[in-house]
């Protein structure tokens, strides 16, 4: 009796587990024109979607971020994040010193935002760079994005696992107390 009671607090875990929001998603874009030069970016961004998100920097990995003007791979002031409207489907990325809605003229700083974010057809409507201490800030030319939803891989066997597992603990201590 107690393995059924331990086989289905399993299935409601795991079934718990697999019922979250959250979502990857691969962005690739860039833009020019501006003060950065040609600026390229792929950012990989892991979050829950579904509900709009703040000014934050969690889930976000960088795989490349370079401009012209800088020479090559460069770091954002404050350090690179992410905003996301859920009304608008609105994804903004950009440095996070001033936050995402000012940029800082004194530091190497952008803002990109990408329009229709969980759409077939995403557009990256606006790019703003300015660069060290050069206090005038250019509207950038943007180029086409991609965004791409990474999938999990599912793992069904680990499921079954797990089942064999509780299913070889219980025998073990119905066997244990047999013999006691």
């Amino acid at each position: 009796m107690k393995f059924k009671a331990l086989a289905a607090a399993a299935c409601i875990l795991f079934a718990g587990a697999s019922a979250g929001s959250a979502a990857t998603f691969n962005v690739v874009g860039g833009f020019s024109g501006g003060q950065l030069g040609d600026v390229a970016f792929d950012v990989t961004i892991d979050a829950d979607f579904s509900a709009d998100i703040a000014e934050t920097s969690s889930g976000l990995a960088i795989n490349s971020l370079t401009s012209s003007a800088v020479g090559g791979a460069f770091t954002v002031a404050g350090g690179l994040g992410y905003r996301y409207f859920l009304h608008a489907d609105l994804l903004t990325i950009g440095g996070l010193s001033n936050g995402l809605d000012t940029l800082n003229v004194f530091e190497t700083d952008f803002a990109f935002n990408v329009s229709d974010f969980l759409s077939s057809d995403p557009v990256n409507i606006l790019a703003f760079d300015s660069i060290d201490s050069i206090a005038n800030i250019k509207i950038a030319t943007t180029s086409p994005v991609s965004v791409t939803e990474i999938t999990a891989v599912p793992l069904p066997a680990g499921f079954l696992l797990l089942l064999s597992g509780l299913g070889g603990l219980a025998a073990f201590k119905h066997r244990s107390k047999r013999a006691a």
